[in-house]
């Protein structure tokens, strides 16, 4: 028995998975569930931008945090500066 036949039998990974960076694919498809699911606050802030461009992201945000608790969803202010 190979050792990497026995550590995959030991921890149910094996090498060449950690090897090729599978973990890199998860990484790409959780990303684009976040963006898909930031898409109406994309849309909300795009909406403000064109009436008002030169407007704060901290201001943008208590502008815009009621719509974004009617519709359910939760952001908080750093998590929204970062978008």
């Amino acid at each position: 028995m190979l050792f990497y036949e026995s550590f995959y039998k030991f921890n149910g990974v094996r090498p060449v998975d950690d090897l090729f960076g599978f973990g890199v694919f998860q990484g790409i498809r959780r990303i684009g569930a976040r963006n898909k699911a930031l898409e109406p606050v994309k849309e909300l802030v795009m909406y403000w931008r064109q009436s008002m461009p030169r407007i704060g992201g901290k201001k943008l945000y208590l502008m815009i945090k009621p719509e974004l608790q009617e519709r359910g969803i939760k952001l908080g202010r750093d998590c929204f500066l970062i978008i």
